[in-house]
Order: structure tokens, then C-alpha cells, then sequence
């Protein structure tokens, strides 16, 4: 019996995203310029012609590689922005975790230098990670934080204050952490955001009403 249309994109995406997941590892230890679509290709078992079924380019593999392990976290900040009625300020608080996860456990902090340095250079990520994740990440902190301020639990601030104060503090993490590979870490005078209790609770306390 055949595969049905619906069960063959599913293998696909699956397939993609398994070589999405090869190429972050690439990326990772090879930076961006390093990294080849001939070596992923190599690392994933095919053909370098195969991969372009997947990636239409190099940028848009490099995209996807930070999507594949940072993709079911911003889908639960993008529900929790979508939510509606009561309990608007939890909904704030979970994101706060959310958002740590992504900039602290997950690719982004890892290549956040990598990041920088290839967006200057080639448009097409400098589009792609802006629409994909930074105009994601202000979205749905303004959402979230204008619910919690119209439900009395957080204080108003200036237009793109809140932006500032969460994710300030998540990127001089995510440089201190590259700065400092291999120091010894009693050697380290480290922020005060190192766990997501403490981040949460910083936020709590800079923007409680």
C-alpha cells in the first residue's frame, strides 16, 4: 500500500528536522563560516544534492538549526501571548522561564557571538533570526506584559522597557559564558542570573506593581 500524502510530508519534516538538528551540531562546533553543506551533508549520510530538498541554502539551513531545538519553546510562548481573561500575570511569570530556556538552554546562547557576526554579513539571516526569533521574543513580551499591567499586578513602563530588562540580562549571561570558556570557575565573578529562579524572581521584583 501506498503512503498517503499527509504521511509522506510527515516523514519529510521528520527527516528535516533530523538534519536540522546535525547541522546545529555543525554550526556549534564549527561557527558559521567553518560550517559547509558538504559537511552536514556528510554528517547526515547523503548526498550534498539531497540536502538542497531540504535547505534551499545555507542561510536557510543555518536558520532551521536554530529553530529545531528551540521550536516547542517558542510555540508555548507564542499560547501563553495568545491567552486571553484572567491570570495574565502567572502567564508573564512562565514566560520569563520560557524565554530563559531559550536564551540559556538552547542554541542561542551557545552561538549568540556566531549569530551577530553572520547577520552584519549575510541579509538573509539577518532577516530571517529577526522575524524569526527577536521580533518574536519583543511581540510577545509586550503582549504579556501589557496584559499583567492592565490586570494591576505590574507597573506601566516606557515602550521597550520590558524587552530591555528580560532579555539584557539573558545575553551578558550567554557572553559571559563564551568570554570566559575554560576559566576556571572560582576565577569568575558571575551575574546574578545564573538559575531561572533567580531570573524570574529579579523580573518579579524590578516591574512588580
Amino acid at each position: 500500500m501506498s503512503e498517503s500524502n499527509a504521511e509522506t510530508a510527515e516523514k519529510f519534516d521528520g527527516r528535516r528536522q533530523e538534519i536540522a538538528q546535525i547541522a546545529l551540531a555543525v554550526f556549534l562546533n564549527k561557527g558559521y563560516a567553518g560550517a559547509s553543506m558538504a559537511q552536514v551533508a556528510r554528517e547526515a549520510g547523503i548526498h550534498k544534492s539531497s540536502l538542497y530538498h531540504h535547505f534551499s541554502s545555507k542561510e536557510a539551513m543555518f536558520l532551521a538549526a536554530l529553530t529545531s531545538d528551540t521550536a516547542t519553546l517558542l510555540e508555548t510562548v507564542d499560547r501563553l501571548a495568545a491567552a486571553e481573561g484572567p491570570g495574565a500575570d502567572a502567564r508573564f511569570l512562565e514566560a520569563l522561564g520560557v524565554y530563559f530556556d531559550v536564551m540559556r538552554g538552547s542554541s542561542i546562547g551557545a552561538l549568540s557571538t556566531v549569530i551577530a557576526e553572520t547577520a552584519r554579513q549575510v541579509p538573509e539571516v539577518s532577516v530571517g533570526f529577526h522575524t524569526g526569533f527577536i521580533a518574536r521574543f519583543r511581540r510577545t513580551a509586550q503582549v504579556l506584559y501589557g496584559e499583567a499591567v492592565a490586570q494591576g499586578s505590574r507597573r506601566p513602563l516606557r515602550e521597550g522597557t520590558i524587552e530591555r530588562i528580560i532579555f539584557g540580562p539573558l545575553l551578558a549571561d550567554a557572553m559571559e559564558d563564551l568570554m570566559m570558556d575554560g576559566v576556571p570557575a572560582e576565577d569568575v565573578e558571575t551575574f546574578a542570573t545564573r538559575d531561572k529562579a533567580t531570573f524570574i524572581a529579579m523580573i518579579d521584583e524590578l516591574t512588580a506593581a
